[in-house]
């Protein structure tokens, strides 16, 4: 699947975490932006995506290398 900015999507990835094994995580939200390194997918936006992100809006960046399996889960708004 080919990933794109303003997608809706479920982010399937391994995740660090405390002692000796690492855990699977799952994040549902919008794509807000992509690098070579990393994604970052906010879950809790404001529907008009030129808003000015702040403390209301939540984004998780995420290393491509952990994630597991993206799904698309709405069209993108044309709007």
């Amino acid at each position: 699947m080919s990933i794109r900015r303003g997608q809706i999507v479920e982010v399937d990835f391994q995740d660090h975490a405390e002692g000796s094994k690492s855990m699977r995580f799952v994040v549902y939200g919008r794509i807000v932006s992509i690098t070579r390194k990393a994604i970052a997918v906010e879950c809790w936006g404001y529907r008009n995506k030129r808003a000015k992100r702040d403390a209301n809006s939540q984004t998780y960046t995420i290393v491509r290398g952990a994630i597991h399996k993206i799904t698309q889960l709405a069209r993108m708004d044309s709007k």
